[in-house]
């Protein structure tokens, strides 16, 4: 898979995660020199890479640089949980959240939402249609019938 845009370096023992089944989010791990505290984000549907601001303004609540820790996706955000960087174990957890990631599951949903409401739609607007066109269906054989037991016929009088 090509990709476009500045992606993360070459590393081992960081974690990774797929958000809303569209973004791929990589974070941490070690680069062979050192232990890394940077995240990126994959949008899979344009496959562009963009270095993920985790949406903590205080520095000091920031995930630091750290491998071999454990990530999940929690709703649309993500779990940190420990890991290690220069022999010190952590067992501290944040939870890192991206605005547009956030947005742009929330509008997913909604547009699945939509699209299932719509075909329910379709299916009724169907059922509808049907139950008009055996409607007219009925009244026309009527009418024959009517027609018929007249004594009217196409091209004859009745009397």
């Amino acid at each position: 898979m090509e990709t476009q845009g500045a992606g993360p370096c070459a590393r081992r023992s960081h974690v990774s995660a797929v958000i809303a089944d569209r973004w791929l989010l990589v974070q941490g791990g070690f680069d062979g020199t050192r232990c890394l505290s940077d995240a990126f984000l994959l949008d899979t549907k344009t496959s562009t890479w963009a270095r993920l601001d985790c949406g903590v303004a205080d520095v000091a609540a920031q995930p630091g640089p750290r491998a071999l820790h454990a990530m999940c996706a929690v709703g649309h955000g993500l779990l940190l949980y420990g890991g290690a960087a220069e022999g010190t174990i952590f067992s501290n957890a944040f939870v890192l959240e991206n605005a547009a990631v956030v947005e742009g599951a929330r509008l997913a949903a909604s547009l699945a939402q939509l699209s299932t409401e719509r075909a329910a739609l379709h299916g009724k607007l169907a059922t509808v249609r049907a139950d008009a066109d055996c409607t007219r269906a009925v009244a026309d054989a009527s009418s024959e019938a009517v027609k018929v037991r007249c004594g009217l016929q196409p091209g004859r009088r009745g009397v």
